[in-house]
């Protein structure tokens, strides 16, 4: 380490210490420190609706001056602060995984870390110039570290929807963040410019981003030579890139035609790559909890938009069925299943790790429920925004690492697949690669890592 970098001690979060020279383990699993900096900064964003429902105004007042200025900031906290720390630690950690790439370099887990901080304050003081210009830094070292590894090592699997919509997204969230930029500046000659950069970054981009890490999800690094063939033709290719190319032409639909029209649009094609995905072995695999709620995270992408076409005067609660529904979901999804791939131990099992998604996708649903009760129930939109917030909070809880192995112990639960830990058997664990596995595996196709027979 150089002389004088300081330390910064987390405590029990992480098992090393962190200094400004992020350590080897960090940058092979940059999940381990990006989400639960996603989660503090899920906690900023809603915590001005939560003081707003619970009355406490002068607590917020003298930064969260007005209605309009709170529903500027919330979007910005959630879509560019937490949503974005999941994002990039999603990417980092599963797209060198699948392509057999290198980790990102220090330089980029420094903008990863220091970006999504700097926007959510920016936004807090209403330097809206300062956080864009971040946002757009954060985006190109996304897009550069993707696409090089997508394109130089291929990913087997789902490798068309991964690198087609991935590469879409950022590029819509690039477009979206100049877009607002510049109708910001020039609200009077474009007024229309700000609207449609700040739907491709709050609806655009997560929407590809999803759709992208479901196909990076349901991709085997074990998948033999013949199923990569079959779906890395370039048909496959060009069917995607063709409904990317629609998805991304809706919003300018939707902005100088009609939004009706735009969200119908974009229902329609989320609607065809989710009944594809759906298709995949691993995901159709009825008996595991972390492939259902994959599934029923990407059907609210389709059903979110579809409401939004049938009833504008809703806008706001089809919004929410797409963020929470959607977005949260799935990022609840991959938090609990990129912990329990390095935890699959015997004092770590499975089924805790259902239970933690479960129990999040509970509070999840709850804080949907309350959330649109907002918009139908205009007399009581306080209750409905205070609970939406602490069960927003609550599903956030769930996203730790530490949470399975605590739900272990709470319910005495045990692992179903018991291992042999003779010494003459060494245990199943020092055998596995050091990839994720597979939502929905049971065992690998490999005869050196199978696990050994059961007892």
């Amino acid at each position: 380490m150089v002389r004088g970098a300081r330390r910064i001690a987390f405590g029990r979060c992480w098992p090393r210490t962190l200094s400004v020279h992020l350590p080897p383990v960090t940058r092979r699993e940059p999940y381990r420190i990006l989400f639960p900096l996603g989660v503090l900064l899920a906690g900023a964003g809603v915590l001005p609706w939560g003081l707003f429902a619970l009355g406490f105004t002068q607590a917020y007042r003298p930064i969260f001056h007005s209605v309009v200025f709170r529903s500027m900031f919330h979007p910005l906290a959630e879509v560019e602060g937490f949503l974005t720390c999941f994002a990039v630690g999603s990417i980092f950690t599963l797209v060198p995984q699948r392509t057999n790439t290198a980790p990102p370099a220090r330089w980029q887990m420094a903008v990863a870390l220091a970006a999504p901080v700097l926007i959510v304050i920016s936004a807090a003081l209403q330097w809206w110039v300062v956080g864009q210009i971040a946002w757009l830094v954060v985006i190109a070292v996304m897009i550069e570290f993707s696409i090089r590894r997508l394109r130089s090592r291929p990913a087997s699997g789902a490798r068309p929807v991964a690198s087609v919509w991935i590469s879409v997204g950022l590029l819509m969230g690039a477009t979206g963040a100049a877009f607002a930029a510049v109708g910001e500046v020039w609200a009077k000659e474009w007024p229309w410019l700000h609207d449609l950069g700040r739907a491709l970054l709050t609806q655009g981009l997560f929407s590809g981003l999803c759709l992208g890490a479901a196909g990076l999800l349901l991709s085997s690094p074990e998948s033999g030579a013949k199923d990569e063939r079959r779906l890395s033709t370039g048909w496959t290719y060009l069917v995607h890139a063709v409904g990317a190319a629609l998805f991304l032409a809706s919003f300018w639909i939707g902005q100088l035609g009609s939004a009706r029209l735009g969200f119908a649009l974009r229902a329609a094609v989320t609607l065809a790559v989710v009944l594809q995905l759906r298709r995949a072995p691993l995901l159709s695999n009825k008996e595991d909890g972390l492939a259902r709620a994959v599934r029923i995270a990407l059907w609210m992408l389709p059903i979110g938009n579809a409401w939004i076409s049938l009833v504008p005067a809703n806008r706001r609660a089809g919004l929410h069925v797409i963020y929470l529904g959607c977005f949260t979901l799935l990022v609840l999804v991959v938090s609990t299943y990129l912990c329990a791939g390095r935890a699959r131990r015997p004092d770590s099992p499975v089924e805790a790790s259902s239970l933690q998604v479960w129990l999040g996708a509970a509070c999840l649903a709850l804080a949907l429920g309350t959330r649109v009760l907002v918009e139908m129930d205009p007399p009581n939109f306080k209750l409905w925004l205070g609970v939406a917030c602490v069960c927003f909070v609550a599903a956030t809880v769930f996203m730790f690492r530490s949470v399975s192995e605590w739900l272990s112990q709470l319910f005495e639960i045990e692992s179903s697949r018991p291992y042999d830990h003779s010494p003459s058997q060494p245990p199943a664990c020092e055998h596995r690669p050091p990839s994720v596995p597979e939502i929905g595996s049971r065992a690998s196709s490999n005869p050196s890592t199978r696990q050994p027979p059961l007892q």
